[in-house]
């Protein structure tokens, strides 16, 4: 819907689409439907429902939340994040994704790893090779709740990673998927930077 504002889909299209990608309950889907503000939702017909993302493209480049990065602990870390905001235009917006879906990557690894060396969950060498399998492991030992948002993110990650995002059209694309999913991107950032802080101590 990111992808395409301003259209459209019924409900039962979108599980569809997301059972292809994710095993996820209908009870699931629908909580995370009502909980997103910024998706309009409608009855068509006694039997259909539709959703729409309402989008007005009137900025030309994504903003962030520069006080949840302050308080991250690792100052390099914080640089590094900041640094990706000129980044953030629709002409470069495949290098800012890419630049903080490889930090998402980095931190939880690094906070698996630093888990499995204090025993703190059940992690194996496994769980540790790949974004996939560590994503896996977060929702097999509880570490976050609605890790769903995890997924999301490890989607566009592997897109970036994957796929040639040079002309005008694919970018507009992402730039707008961008304004949902950098927040998220800072967001789990910071949550398993404090997470390392923690476990530190």
């Amino acid at each position: 819907m990111y992808a395409n504002p301003n259209k459209a889909y019924t409900k039962k299209y979108l599980f569809n689409e997301i059972l292809k990608k994710i095993n996820c309950h209908k009870h699931t889907f629908y909580t995370y439907l009502r909980e997103m503000n910024d998706i309009e939702q409608w009855q068509e017909s006694p039997r259909e429902y539709l959703v729409e993302y309402k989008y007005t493209e009137n900025l030309t480049t994504i903003n962030f939340d520069e006080n949840m990065i302050n308080s991250i602990f690792d100052n390099e870390l914080k640089k590094n994040l900041l640094n990706c905001k000129e980044y953030l235009s629709i002409e470069k917006i495949e290098i800012g994704i890419y630049k903080l879906s490889s930090y998402f990557e980095d931190i939880i690894r690094k906070f698996l790893q630093l888990s499995k060396t204090k025993g703190l969950y059940n992690i194996t060498n496994n769980d540790l090779s790949k974004l996939v399998k560590m994503i896996s492991c977060i929702e097999r030992e509880n570490i976050v709740e609605k890790d769903f948002y995890l997924n999301v993110l490890r989607e566009v990650r592997n897109k970036i990673v994957h796929e040639e995002i040079q002309n005008i059209s694919l970018k507009k694309e992402l730039f707008f998927q961008a304004h949902y999913i950098v927040p998220l991107y800072v967001k789990y950032i910071v949550i398993f930077e404090r997470k390392i802080k923690e476990i530190s101590l």
